[in-house]
């Protein structure tokens, strides 16, 4: 999840140039000194450590047939945990935030990929 965010942080303002204009507004978005950096690293990593665990108990719970197992099983399991725990977060903060439609769609789009391939790492890996 780690490596997929970082790469995204060099992808979007290449892919969306006017992107960085979006976070420059400091009443919206706190400065990345002291420990909101050390946060977005953190995250990905703490996430990712629960990510396994429920996954690796869960495709123990639902034995050798279930559809978690492998590649597609990991990566249904990645989408799952974000349409659930995701974007519902994503719209409240478009319901509640002075932030853009596309900054939250660059969210929604770099969080999906980053729960679909974890998925399916894990998958691959754990089963």
């Amino acid at each position: 999840m780690l490596l997929i965010g970082s790469l995204f942080h060099v992808v979007w303002p290449i892919l969306l140039p006017t992107l960085s204009d979006e976070y420059a507004a400091p009443s919206l978005f706190r400065p990345w000194e002291g420990g909101t950096r050390a946060y977005m690293l953190i995250h990905p990593l703490v996430v990712g450590v629960l990510l396994a665990g429920a996954f690796a108990w869960l495709v123990r719970k639902a034995g050798p047939d279930s559809p978690l197992r492998g590649v597609w099983g990991g990566a249904r399991f990645g989408l799952g945990v974000c349409l659930i725990g995701s974007l519902p977060i994503f719209a409240l903060d478009f319901a509640s935030f002075r932030v853009s439609a596309l900054v939250i769609a660059t969210w929604a789009v770099q969080n999906a990929i980053q729960y679909v391939a974890a998925g399916a790492v894990l998958g691959r890996w754990l089963t």
